[in-house]
This record gives C-alpha cells, structure tokens and sequence, in this order.
C-alpha cells in the first residue's frame, strides 16, 4: 500500500505499552534471591508515613534517621545507572555522530511516548518488540541511527515539537524477537509534515530549530562583545535608564550563578560540578533533571532562546516546594528529599521490560507512600538494590518504587525512585527572582 498523506491530529501508531503498571507486575511471588536477600520473605503492605499508633510512628521516625545517617555516606556508584546494564551485557557500540544543520528539513521515523519530554543530552533507553519498530530500527542502522521523540499527551501543537534521538548501542534477543537500544537526545526539532506508512510507523519532515544564545535586549541595553559581559555590564549599566537588575536577567554567566546558589537550597539534589559550563547546554541538562510536569517541560523545549530558558528555570527553581501526588494532591516528599544516585542527576529515563519508559527521579524520604508485594533484583535500574512497588496511600496511584540495598555495606541503605508523571509540582505564586 502507497504512503499516505495525514493531519498529524489523525495519526495514531503503535507505542510501547502506556499501562501504568510498574515493571515488577510481570514478577511471579516465589521469585528467589541470592543469599544476600533469602531471609527477606514474603512482604507486607507497609505504610511508610501517614496515620500510625505512637509505636509504629516511632519506628518510622527512626527509620528515616538512619536514612539520613546513610545519606552522608554514599557510597553507590553513580555511573552504574547510565549504563542501562538491565537492556544487556553485550550491547554493540556504535560510533560517530549524526548532526544536522540548523534550519535544515530531514525526514525521520517519529516515536510519540506518554510521560516523556526529551531534551538534548538526555540518555533515553528504548525496547522495541513490535515487528514493525524492530524492523524500523533496523533500517536505521544502514542510515543515520535517528529518529525522533516527541510527548504523546499533548495537544497537536504541542507535539510538534520534539527531539532527535541518535542511536548508540543496540542489543538484539532473538529469543524474544525484541531490540533494545540506547540513545541520546542531540537537537530540537518542529514538526513540518507528517505520513504514515503502510507498515503503521509515522514519518515526518522536521525542520531542526535554531538555539540562540543572546536574546533582544531591553531599549538602551549596551551589548557587549563576547567574554567581556560582565565587565561591559559594570561599565555601561549605570548610564542606561534600566535598573541594574534588569541588565543581569538577561546575563547568562549572572543567571547561572543564580541558579546554582538556588539548587544549593535543594539539600545538594544537584552536584553541581558535573553540570555544564555551557550556558545552553547547561539550561537542557537542568531541565531534565527538574521534576516538572509535561506542560513545563514541553514549554522549556519549544523556547528558542538560551536566555530566556534560564530566566524561566531560575523562576521555577526559586517558587518550587514540594511534590504531591499528581491524582489526590496528596503531599509526598519535599524537594530538600530529592538527591542524586547518577551521575546524570537526580533524574534519568528507565525502560521496563514491556517497553514503557518512565522518567524516574530519586528521593530520600517519602510521606503517604504505601509499598505492597516482594522485593526482587530482576531487571533493577541500579545494580545491588531490589525493588518493591510503591502506590498513594490515598488514592493506591502507582507512585514508583522503593529501592533497598542487598548488601550492608551499600549506601544509602534504601531510597525511593518516583515516576515523574505520578507527581505534581508545587509551585508557589510569588516569585523572588528579582
């Protein structure tokens, strides 16, 4: 059957499973475990935080101060996670990169995921067991190894916008007929047109968008040359009509420096050293690592401007609170809770063996959180930790899952991965930028 021509409203194509279920439903109850865990046995539904007697209140107030006491001993290995060892040890490399220029029209496979912004740099771990992705994937390892991302929730303006994913390892089971693959986000792109196959995989023309730098400044702002920003900003910003502060707005090197005394409010959530010193690069990896909502998210991709990206995160970071569950508001932990156990920060995408992905960030403390069935090593995103699936003690939302060491020697003894889109942010309205 010839391609046809669609309105991007009609298309719909097949996607890895949208259930919510967290990757333990497929674990059967007589799973065994090394030594390490034997003695761990069957598990009751446990409240972490919520309505307790004064005993049991007690010992999960000790409970959360060991965690703390762990919490300064972290001793992990932050580059575990990034590996992804759960798709396979014998993942085949590939090199080289695939960039396109600025502006430029290509024709790429489009993959549309629930619950998923991607961002450039961001690593992004994909299964594929649909004859029709294998097949697609396939195909791309004889051209650019790209296709690209964009979020599945939104209206159709929304998700025109998206992000290009470049292939980088693959592992292929042919037992189960499946790919899994490895890739990285590289540039931001507007979706121009789009055609379905006869094989049901969505084609579209993108035209990749530009990234600017330096914005339009206010009337009467003196730009500077490059490198000297902030000496030309001390020079001339007290003969211009602005106050002083509006100049530093719209100061890359003074908005990061913001940013960064802000995140140092977050209980060290970010190590800072390892964010980039580029400004651009810099405002893509804090936007990934925010645990923000897809409407936030899909905002900060479509801004075209470094700047302005940076203005809107230094707000965000400077009003945000906490995190309720994204169903009944329930509160669930703070944002002094949330901490790093990668070194891509505190949050990271994750692939479950039915091909979901879930943007999954780590916290050390949780309120109203239930944990319900046994703890298993199969398929565990961080080496030497089993999970346990963690629902709202409310509402019984799937929340994410609790982590907990299999070694004594492993610090922090236990930590919580929550999915991102099983959370809302709490924004307060008033704003302290300024």
């Amino acid at each position: 059957m010839a391609d046809e021509e669609n309105n991007h409203d009609d298309i719909e194509i097949a996607e890895p499973s949208t259930s919510d279920e967290s990757i333990s439903d497929d674990e059967s109850d007589d799973e065994e475990f090394d030594d390490a865990v034997d003695d761990w046995g069957d598990i009751d539904i446990v409240e972490v935080a919520g309505e307790h007697d004064d005993d049991e209140q007690d010992t999960s107030q000790e409970s959360q101060q060991d965690d703390d006491d762990d919490s300064n001993d972290h001793n992990f290995d932050p580059s575990l996670p990034v590996h992804h060892q759960y798709l396979g040890s014998n993942l085949e490399e590939f090199t080289g990169r695939t960039v396109f220029e600025e502006d430029q029209v290509v024709q790429l496979p489009i993959l549309r995921l629930p619950s998923l912004v991607l961002f450039p740099g961001e690593l992004l771990p994909l299964h594929f067991y649909m004859p029709n992705q294998v097949n697609m994937v396939r195909n791309l390892f004889r051209t650019n190894r790209t296709l690209g991302v964009v979020n599945l929730k939104h209206s159709n303006q929304q998700c025109r916008y998206g992000t290009t994913a470049e292939i980088i390892s693959v592992h292929a089971d042919e037992l189960e007929g499946g790919v899994s693959v490895k890739s990285i986000g590289r540039q931001r792109f507007y979706i121009k047109s789009t055609r379905r196959q006869s094989d049901g995989i969505l084609l579209a023309n993108v035209e990749i968008m530009k990234e600017s730098s330096v914005t339009k400044y206010p009337a009467g702002f003196v730009i500077s040359k490059p490198g000297c920003r902030n000496r030309a900003l001390s020079k001339y910003k007290n003969l211009s009509p602005h106050p002083s502060w509006l100049y530093e707005m719209y100061n890359e090197d003074i908005l990061i420096q913001r940013i960064k005394k802000e995140l140092l409010q977050w209980n060290n959530a970010f190590n800072l050293s390892n964010l980039p010193d580029e400004p651009t690069r810099f405002s893509y990896k804090l936007a990934n690592g925010l645990p923000l909502d897809d409407n936030i998210r899909v905002e900060l991709l479509t801004l075209n401007c470094t700047v302005y990206r940076l203005q809107k995160e230094l707000d965000l970071i400077c009003r945000y609170t906490m995190l309720s569950c994204s169903t009944c508001q329930s509160p669930i932990t703070d944002k002094k809770n949330i901490f790093s156990m990668s070194m891509n920060g505190p949050m990271s995408s994750f692939v479950n063996p039915g091909g979901y992905v879930h943007d999954t960030f780590t916290v050390r403390k949780v309120s109203n959180i239930v944990t319900i069935g046994q703890k298993s090593l199969q398929y565990s995103w961080f080496p030497g930790y089993a999970w346990t699936i963690a629902q709202c003690s409310s509402c019984h939302q799937h929340m994410g899952w609790k982590f907990t060491a299999t070694k004594h020697s492993l610090n922090p003894k236990q930590f919580y991965g929550l999915t991102r889109s099983s959370v809302q942010p709490v924004i307060t309205l008033d704003s302290t930028t300024v």
